[in-house]
């Protein structure tokens, strides 16, 4: 449903020299292209490949793609995919429930905020 928007992401993600960065006061780590399939484990699917995915508040989007995470404590670092610009976002992990917070309005923003525009090619 998604995948000219994934493959957008994936591009952007790939044409990165850096994964480890800070942004704000959160130690973030991008995943590399090759590791965004395993990434999705726990959040839009199981181990079996079964959705995890619903509509209704609270459940994990199926527009929702995890990129990197929270260095420190491990939440997911995620892009919607529905939207043009990629808003960045996190989600704190373990309650129950997914409640995204805005990181950045877009994913070049996102990289421009970390000062990560240099390692960029």
């Amino acid at each position: 449903m998604f995948d000219n928007s994934r493959r957008e992401v994936l591009s952007f993600i790939a044409s990165m020299k850096k994964r480890e960065f800070k942004f704000e006061s959160v130690e973030v780590y991008i995943f590399s292209p090759d590791e965004i399939d395993n990434a999705q484990i726990g959040y839009s699917i199981d181990l079996k490949g079964n959705s995890l995915t619903g509509e209704n508040k609270g459940d994990w989007k199926g527009a929702w793609l995890v990129i990197g995470h929270d260095l420190e404590v491990g939440d997911p670092i995620f892009v919607d995919l529905s939207s043009p610009n990629y808003p960045v976002f996190t989600a704190k992990h373990g309650l129950g429930y997914w409640e995204a917070v805005l990181l950045s309005e877009s994913l070049s923003l996102f990289f421009t905020g970390s000062g990560l525009t240099n390692d960029i090619t």
